[in-house]
């Protein structure tokens, strides 16, 4: 009770200086182009809201249509709640759309205002996940699965309004437009290679006569049916409107960056799980085969796409890729670094954490080489224009920077257990373990860079 009457008197409050705020905002700057974004932001905001509402409503009424034998069990108070959401809906939207169109007739320069973008993205990108992942579930009932009428009906009514919304969408040229394109065919692709790896790991269940998902090579084709067109649709539309700057910074992130993140993941529990295995340790094995396909059908995206961007020059774009991938992996093995430490004075989880250890060693191990040596090569060809590239000196600094209060934090705690010890006797390794570990690899990590950065002033 008290609580509630605090959060009240809080939120009361924090309205009224809200009000005030606006109010005084408005009689500063009356003629402020500001306000006019402001407003636009609230007329957008109200209508993506209604938006969602009104298909929140519709999906539940729809299900009802669907599922004349109630499987999916709907109370009168449901559907009193979907009716008054589509009642109220109906005539916001159609007002709000009214005045939209009404603001586009007297200035045609109002298509182009970032509020009427933002909210083009965030209602055609919501539509389009919500509509995307609700049929890739839903449609499994071809292959046999449960049939699941209020999935069904989400994805129709999220299909409807992603198709007028991205009749809006295609015409413009915009960030927030090429923005939403790379969403598409990103969720596109991500959808058939979950598919892919679906279809390799029942292969490798299969023979080693592992039992795998009843249905699982149909559901694959199915999201397998689906992702492709939509790929090929998203990837056509967006070279079609992008740069060649944004088509390369789309594909470094979306088929380079995010890939090598899930790749390495996906490949440090494998090899935990093999290094485990060959130390006579237990190993779960049903995880494994679904890893190594992830692996295996990663690593074919990645190739497909740096043969896509092979053949250009170097620029800020490739070097922000490189030194990007070369600090994430850095920071694998600054981690992998700590937990060796962590496991040699640990003894009552010393296997585990030596063997997690190495194993994402060896993942970014590779990946830090292979990267930072392009970047140091680049160094020996033209030092001037690398050594002054605004990346390379925020690569430097934030591994300068960042491991250094890292490991000035760490310190403290390593100081601790030594005068711990000191003064009251026996020393806790266990204690001292990870604050040690971590002041050992963020403390090698800063030093390392810190002599490169050096190397270069001179």
């Amino acid at each position: 009770m008290i609580f509630g009457i605090l959060f009240l008197a809080i939120l009361f409050t924090l309205g009224y200086f809200a009000i005030v705020g606006i109010k005084v905002t408005v009689e500063r700057h009356q003629d402020s182009k500001s306000l006019d974004f402001l407003r636009d932001i609230l007329k957008y905001a109200t209508l993506f809201l209604a938006l969602f509402f009104f298909s929140f409503g519709l999906s539940g009424l729809l299900t009802e249509l669907l599922d004349p034998n109630q499987t999916t069990y709907s109370s009168k108070e449901d559907i009193a709640r979907w009716l008054s959401f589509v009642v109220v809906g109906i005539p916001v939207l159609t007002g709000i759309s009214l005045w939209i169109t009404r603001d586009f007739k007297k200035d045609s320069s109002a298509r182009y205002q970032p509020a009427w973008q933002l909210y083009l993205f965030a209602a055609t990108t919501f539509s389009f996940i919500t509509w995307f992942l609700f049929f890739t579930g839903s449609l499994n009932v071809i292959a046999g699965a449960v049939y699941n009428p209020k999935a069904i009906a989400t994805g129709l009514v999220s299909f409807s309004i992603w198709i007028i919304h991205i009749r809006l969408f295609n015409s413009y040229r915009s960030l927030m437009a090429n923005l939403h394109r790379f969403v598409g065919w990103f969720a596109a692709i991500a959808g058939l290679a979950i598919s892919l790896i679906n279809v390799l790991e029942l292969l490798i269940k299969n023979s080693l006569e592992i039992n795998s998902s009843e249905f699982l090579f149909q559901e694959s084709v199915i999201v397998a049916s689906l992702s492709i067109p939509t790929a090929i649709f998203y990837w056509q539309n967006f070279d079609s409107h992008a740069n060649q700057l944004e088509i390369r910074a789309y594909r470094y992130l979306g088929g380079q960056v995010i890939p090598s993140f899930f790749a390495t993941i996906a490949a440090t529990f494998t090899l935990n799980a093999i290094i485990t295995w060959a130390t006579g340790g237990d190993v779960y094995w049903d995880e494994v085969p679904s890893t190594s396909a992830a692996v295996a059908i990663l690593l074919g995206i990645i190739y497909f796409f740096r043969k896509l961007l092979s053949g250009y020059e170097r620029d800020e774009i490739t070097r922000v890729y490189q030194y990007l991938l070369s600090a994430a992996a850095m920071v694998g093995m600054a981690i992998s670094i700590g937990a060796l430490i962590a496991g040699l004075l640990d003894k009552t989880d010393q296997n585990d954490a030596i063997i997690f250890g190495a194993s994402l060693l060896l993942t970014t191990l590779p990946t830090w080489w292979l990267h930072w040596r392009k970047c140091q090569f680049a160094m020996a060809i033209d030092f001037e224009v690398e050594h002054r590239a605004p990346i390379r000196r925020a690569y430097l600094y934030g591994l300068i920077g960042v491991p250094t209060i890292v490991a000035l934090g760490s310190s403290v705690w390593v100081a601790y257990a030594f005068f711990k010890a000191l003064l009251i006797g026996g020393l806790d390794k266990v204690e001292l373990s990870t604050p040690l570990g971590v002041l050992v690899s963020t403390g090698l990590v800063a030093l390392y860079h810190l002599r490169i950065n050096q190397r270069e002033q001179i």
